[in-house]
């Protein structure tokens, strides 16, 4: 039997331990978010650097990528035609881990008066595709602030993609909206009578 001083000292021993078990598990749980972030911040790096590897080329050399924690990359910078832009924004979003993409890159093309830009334009679609039926094609071609427009109806969505990347590597292009649309698909008479 312990006397009573004795069993005192036992009791406090075992709250010490108990105290002591449980200070050390708060030191642990309080280092995993550190743990866990510091292993985020490697991810992070990662990602960033194979971002930073995909826009390893000529055109994408005054693009810089920054990675916030939750996978979203934020594009800055800019590029000399709007197609580097589109670019730049579809090679990031292909890396593994990212999970969204702020595209801000700017283009620094020339900048042409909105007039002499959709004068170029629309002569350029006029031949875009001659000899596959772009007489069949109604787009117009609006220009405002360097942003094109292209609007009205395509054939096949071929001619409409067409228009798009010629637009889109056009020198003095800042942005291309697509409105374009593609009529429907309308078999000839004489395929019809097979």
């Amino acid at each position: 039997m312990l006397r009573k001083g004795a069993r005192h000292m036992f009791v406090n021993a075992r709250f010490s331990r108990s105290a002591g078990l449980a200070a050390i598990l708060a030191a642990g749980l309080a280092s995993l978010p550190f743990v866990a972030l510091s292993a985020r911040a490697q991810d992070n790096s990662s990602l960033s650097s194979q971002v930073q590897k995909k826009l390893d080329k000529k055109q994408f050399s005054n693009v810089k990528a920054e990675l916030d924690g939750s996978g979203i990359v934020t594009l800055t910078g800019s590029v000399d035609l709007y197609e580097y832009k589109v670019d730049a924004e579809h090679r990031a979003a292909k890396v593994k881990g990212v999970t969204g993409v702020r595209d801000q890159i700017q283009v620094a093309g020339p900048n042409l008066p909105d007039q002499e830009l959709q004068q170029k334009l629309v002569e350029k679609l006029q031949y875009d595709r001659v000899g596959y039926g772009n007489e069949f094609n109604a787009i117009s071609v609006g220009a405002q602030n360097g942003v094109v427009t292209l609007a009205g109806h395509a054939r096949t969505y071929v001619d409409r993609d067409s228009a798009v990347a010629l637009a889109s590597t056009f020198p003095g292009v800042k942005q291309v909206d697509d409105e374009i649309e593609v009529d429907p698909y309308d078999p000839p008479a004489d395929f019809l009578a097979i």
